[in-house]
């Protein structure tokens, strides 16, 4: 939409083509027209809606509602009509997407359907971009031209004083080169280690900037120069802050507010339009690594999002342990596990299989993603309450070798092997006897006749030689140690196993026979 005409009425096609396909999606354009969209709103399904026509309505609930025709959500669609609403906007299960297309047409509002990994504050805080929502001042916001270093360039310029961006995690995303800037050591151990630091002093002033309207100034004290900051937002939502620094602590000039008013709106459009490409970005990485689970062909553009052409590549795949899992429950934590990858691997893909997380990364050294893993799973449990493991695969060397390495981090997760955290080194004997014993147990001329004559004896009498048997086998002929793993007496394995040579005829001395045996057994139980 352009960006010249702050007043003109806003419409749900130009919503969508603002915060683009990979991010919103109108299920019934056939029915809506060209509503305007005259602002937000978050609403439940209990509360009374808003009077004013033209509103779009954040339903976050909607899942708790029931998708289905003449549920909860087609009664609040049918109030959102009465109030003259302009859209409804949701996230849901692809699976749902017809019915809910169907429910707009009986309702004859637009769904708009929401990327599930986009939070809803950011969604808000896009959308408030898009429909020129005014500063506190009341001034249509910056249009996000030019980028955020010439933003700081120019302050720097303005003020005489270094000048830098910050996120709200503190880290710095630009900060000023301009000849002769005022600067002190605080500031540039910021500039150097990307990262403002943190002490209970500078808290107190992020917190005051950030509730604050409009632009502060701290006075100096023996560690920092003066300075002069403003919170940086998209509608009502705080993205970040701009410091600048100054020669005193006097009150600013009308200049020197509305230059820290302008780029605050600019450094805000800049933010929100990198916060947008990087959502489009991650979106078209799921749908590469979905493509990828899903066996289907790759094309070179997807090859360039995966941005993992060079090897090695490995998976890491994680295991919800129970299956009664609500999808918003698996949304936070697929989001949750994202950002704990993002942190230490950079933007890494996490696709969602039924109720197994899927990950394709480059590894950085050999125990990385363990620890990487163990650190999801810890998150997991401490923030949403609910128990995970996970499995690492081996490094493979193209994407051509994904198919094989996705039935390796399945097998791994299959074979529930003790520990919270299960690499492919350490589940190598277990996956290999798992491969032998699918072939033995499909191949019935394959199978030894004495211990198939032992196993239907257990069967028939529910008696125990093949777990003796094997339990032997497993200690290397160590009675005491086969003993123990049963939890029997030492000579009750001596005596069964007495028994299995001479009932079933079993040729345990034989090497060859007695790997056989061996093999049928672990194939068997």
């Amino acid at each position: 939409m352009p960006d010249d005409d702050a007043g003109a009425p806003v419409t749900i096609s130009d919503l969508v083509t603002a915060l683009g396909s990979s991010n919103v999606q109108l299920l019934n354009p056939q029915t809506t027209g060209h509503p305007v969209v005259t602002g937000t709103e978050f609403a439940d399904s209990s509360a009374a809606l808003s009077i004013d026509p033209g509103m779009l309505y954040y339903v976050v609930s909607a899942e708790s509602l029931g998708f289905s025709v003449g549920g909860g959500l087609e009664s609040m669609l049918r109030r959102a009509a009465a109030a003259n609403a302009s859209a409804v906007g949701l996230k849901a299960p692809l699976d749902a997407l017809p019915t809910l297309a169907e429910l707009g047409e009986r309702t004859g509002v637009p769904i708009l359907h929401f990327a599930q990994n986009i939070p809803w504050r950011y969604l808000d805080a896009m959308i408030s971009r898009s429909l020129g929502e005014r500063d506190w001042q009341g001034r249509p916001l910056g249009t996000g031209s030019g980028s955020l270093h010439d933003l700081v360039n120019a302050l720097a310029s303005h003020f005489g004083g270094a000048a830098a961006i910050e996120d709200l995690g503190r880290a710095v995303l630009a900060y000023s080169t301009h000849p002769g800037q005022l600067i002190d050591p605080l500031r540039t151990a910021g500039i150097l280690g990307r990262h403002a630091s943190q002490s209970p002093h500078n808290n107190a002033r992020y917190r005051d900037v950030l509730r604050t309207e409009g632009a502060l100034v701290f006075p100096g004290d023996g560690q920092q120069l003066p300075r002069a900051a403003i919170a940086v937002r998209s509608g009502t939502i705080n993205l970040g802050s701009i410091w600048v620094i100054r020669s005193d602590h006097s009150p600013l000039t009308d200049a020197q507010h509305e230059a820290l008013d302008t780029a605050a709106a600019s450094a805000a459009g800049l933010m929100m339009e990198s916060m947008r490409r990087a959502t489009e970005s991650s979106r078209a990485r799921l749908e590469a690594v979905r493509k990828l689970l899903a066996s289907e062909e790759l094309s070179a553009s997807d090859l360039d999002e995966l941005q993992v052409r060079s090897a090695p590549l490995q998976l890491v795949a994680f295991q919800m342990l129970s299956t009664e899992v609500p999808p918003l429950i698996m949304d936070q934590i697929r989001a949750l596990l994202g950002r704990a990858f993002q942190a230490m691997l950079g933007p890494t893909a996490l696709v969602t299989v039924g109720h197994r997380f899927y990950a394709l990364s480059q590894p950085r050294d050999a125990q990385g993603l363990e620890r990487l893993a163990q650190l999801g799973l810890e998150q997991v449990s401490s923030a949403i309450g609910q128990q995970m493991r996970a499995a690492v695969g081996s490094e493979f060397p193209a994407i051509a070798d994904f198919a094989a390495a996705r039935t390796q981090i399945d097998e791994i997760l299959d074979a529930q092997l003790p520990g919270d955290v299960v690499t492919a080194q350490a589940a190598q004997p277990t996956l290999l006897l798992r491969a032998v014993a699918r072939t033995v147990n499909a191949t019935s001329w394959i199978r030894g006749d004495q211990v198939q004559a032992l196993l239907d004896h257990d069967a028939a009498h529910d008696t125990d030689y093949g777990p003796n048997v094997l339990a032997w086998l497993r200690a290397h002929g160590n009675y005491a140690q086969a003993a123990r793993d049963l939890d029997v007496h030492e000579n009750t394995v001596r005596y069964r196993l007495r028994r299995a040579r001479s009932q079933f005829h079993l040729d345990l001395d034989d090497p060859a026979r007695r790997l056989a045996a061996w093999v049928q057994l672990e194939a068997s139980l």
